[in-house]
Parts: C-alpha cells; sequence; structure tokens
C-alpha cells in the first residue's frame, strides 16, 4: 500500500488514500499521517472490527460505533515513540535509493585499468562513508534552520509543525541540490575503457 502511494508515477497531488481491509492497520495510519496522507479504508465486517476511542471518558460519543469501540487511544506511548516514527516515515520515500548505488558504482569501476579496481573500490567506499556524514550533518542543518525561519513567523508553532517546516525545507534544498548535480552529469564524458 505504502509503495503504491509514494511511487505512483503520475503527477497527481494525492491527499487522501481509500484501500479494503487488508490495506489499513495501526502502522498504515501511523505513517500516511506522518507522510501528509488521510488512509480512508472500507472495513470490511465493520462490527468485528475494534476501533479505539479519541479520549478517555466519551462513553456516548459516536453512537452508531459503540459495540466496536475499545478503549482510548494511548497517547502517551505515541510521544515515546514519535521520533522512531517520524525516522522510519523520512526512510520510507528513499527505500530504493540503494537500487542506483550498485550500478553506479559498477559504471565508475569500469573506467578503471582491472588492477586499479581494488583502489577504485576502496576510495568510493570511503566517498561515500564521508558524503553520508556530511549529507546527514548538512541535512540537520537546513532543518534546524527551516525550523527556525517558521518560528520567526509562528511563534505558537507546536513540535510537530516544526518538524514538519522543517522536513520540507530540508527537502526543498536537497532538490535544489540534486538536480544541480543531474545537470552537471549532463556534462561527464565517459572515457575510454582500459582492457589492462
Amino acid at each position: 500500500m505504502m509503495e503504491g502511494l509514494l511511487r505512483h508515477c503520475t503527477d497527481m497531488e494525492v491527499e487522501k488514500n481509500y484501500v479494503d481491509s487488508h490495506g489499513q492497520s495501526e502502522v498504515a495510519f501511523a505513517f500516511c499521517h506522518l507522510l501528509g496522507y488521510k488512509l480512508m479504508p472500507r472495513l470490511k465486517a465493520i462490527h468485528t472490527q475494534k476501533l479505539y476511542r479519541p479520549e478517555p471518558g466519551m462513553t456516548d460519543a459516536y453512537a452508531n460505533l459503540q459495540h466496536v469501540l475499545t478503549r482510548p487511544i494511548n497517547w502517551e506511548l505515541i510521544r515515546q515513540q514519535y521520533d522512531q516514527m517520524v525516522s522510519a516515515a523520512l526512510v520510507l520515500p528513499h527505500v530504493g535509493v540503494s537500487t542506483t548505488i550498485i550500478p553506479a558504482t559498477t559504471n565508475s569501476l569500469n573506467d578503471l585499468p582491472k588492477q586499479l579496481y581494488s583502489h577504485g573500490s576502496a576510495v568510493i567506499n570511503t566517498l561515500q562513508q564521508i558524503a553520508g556524514a556530511a549529507g546527514t550533518a548538512l541535512a540537520i542543518t537546513l532543518m534546524t534552520i527551516g525550523q527556525h525561519r517558521f518560528t520567526v513567523e509562528h511563534s505558537k508553532a507546536s513540535p510537530e509543525t516544526l518538524v514538519a517546516a522543517g522536513t520540507q525545507f530540508t527537502f526543498g534544498a536537497i532538490v535544489i541540490v540534486a538536480v544541480i548535480g543531474l545537470l552537471l552529469a549532463l556534462f561527464v564524458r565517459r572515457a575510454t575503457n582500459h582492457s589492462h
């Protein structure tokens, strides 16, 4: 469900995701909320479902759902696990990145003489570690800047809103860097392959 939602290969801006019973779960609801989507499941045999109450003491609310409502949502547990959930939600859209690294590594090593393959591989691995650390530091810095800029205009913003604002600013900056890298890649010329 998440794969189709994140990579639907169209220009649509998805706001709501309608799924059948098998497409919904507590985890699905959590990730859709964190990623800015509304999960709208069609629950089969709703009389067999167990739903949580938003707050304790709401015994008379939602009269038509009384027979499937159970205990209240444990908001404290969500607060305790919030950072981990946000981290996982940020990773989800980038799961496919690893599939591009291996072909890129192979293509870069093909331009080296065979006796230098081991050295080239070592250089690539070192640069990947350095770039990963530098990229993480850059992303955190950009996120902090984005949160600070948002706080100047919205002094009473909630922590969740600040995280979202910082994340949006970070991804916007990273997209600009990626576009620049793509344009520079167009000027790279493939070297003659060395057979020995």
